[in-house]
């Protein structure tokens, strides 16, 4: 089991290496646009701890599958709103031709990937048959999806202990340290 951190209560130190999860951009960039005060409450607390560590030296990594589900997060939640709104039948690639509605995910997109380069720097990642086993592995003895599992992989392999996450699932991977402002991991 993971070891969770508030990011309320604990602070990274001059040098950590933490890498940035998909899960916290989406909150601090984009959920403004779906906001309940749980949301900006724990916006508010990612963004002082992200300033935070900043100013105490702390290098935060973001991987390329971040931004691979970053892009189909902010494409599903305007496809789901589209569909409430507008077209409940619509499906992904119709909806992908409707060119305002592409403008503005890809608007959302390149707003929240500079916010997330202005922070981070990247890391290495790459995928082979060992990393898929790995993987696989991992998916067995914990509840993450293939994307949170390639994420501690990306995370293991670059010698990054700590995860800026808000997803419930890390708490389930083992020798990782999750720094969190959900109250339900950290319990």
């Amino acid at each position: 089991m993971a070891q969770c951190l508030s990011v309320r209560k604990e602070r990274l130190s001059r040098g950590d290496r933490c890498l940035l999860d998909t899960s916290v951009i989406v909150l601090v960039v984009f959920d403004e646009q779906q906001a309940t005060s749980w949301n900006e409450e724990r916006a508010a607390a990612y963004e002082e701890f992200i300033e935070r560590s900043l100013k105490d030296g702390v290098e935060f990594l973001w991987s390329p599958l971040s931004f691979s589900e970053l892009m189909n997060f902010v494409e599903r939640y305007h496809l789901k709103r589209y569909q409430r709104t507008v077209d409940d039948s619509i499906d992904r690639k119709r909806f992908r031709m409707i060119a305002v509605q592409r403008k503005l995910v890809i608007d959302n997109v390149i707003e929240a990937w500079q916010y997330v380069k202005r922070l981070a720097v990247p890391t290495e990642f790459h995928v082979d048959a060992a990393t898929a086993d790995a993987v696989l592995t991992l998916l067995t003895a914990t509840s993450l999806d293939g994307y949170d599992a390639l994420l501690i992989r990306s995370m293991r392999a670059a010698k990054v202990p700590y995860i800026l996450s808000d997803d419930a699932d890390y708490a389930t991977a083992p020798n990782v340290i999750v720094f969190s402002a959900n109250e339900s991991i950290c319990e």
